[in-house]
């Protein structure tokens, strides 16, 4: 685990959320950002594992996840495509997390 939701103690956000990397990983390793509710897993921001990824905010409903990625002749230390910020919302059955838009190829398909 790379870090998780950071509510307040005695809070319980409706969408938690936890950032899984590789353990010794790099930058350029695969995270997978995974979805929970109160009652369990709900499952993941995209089906494949992504690098370059980041939680740069939440909020009771919401998780914002910043991706960047490798274009052309980039090294692994300095991608330079995005960053695209990507905003899950919780539906309103408590279990259908929805991205705010479509998640392009560069993310959706490393």
């Amino acid at each position: 685990m790379d870090s998780a939701t950071d509510a307040a103690v005695g809070s319980c956000p409706e969408l938690l959320w936890v950032l899984a990397a590789t353990p010794r990983g790099t930058a350029s390793s695969p995270y997978h950002v995974l979805f929970f509710n109160n009652d369990g897993y709900l499952g993941t921001a995209t089906s494949k594992a992504t690098s370059y990824t980041s939680v740069v905010g939440s909020s009771d409903r919401d998780v914002q996840v910043r991706y960047r990625w490798l274009t052309g002749n980039d090294a692994n230390c300095c991608p330079s495509g995005g960053p695209l910020v990507i905003t899950y919302t919780l539906g309103s059955d408590g279990r259908t997390v929805t991205p705010d838009q479509t998640i392009p190829d560069e993310i959706a398909n490393p």
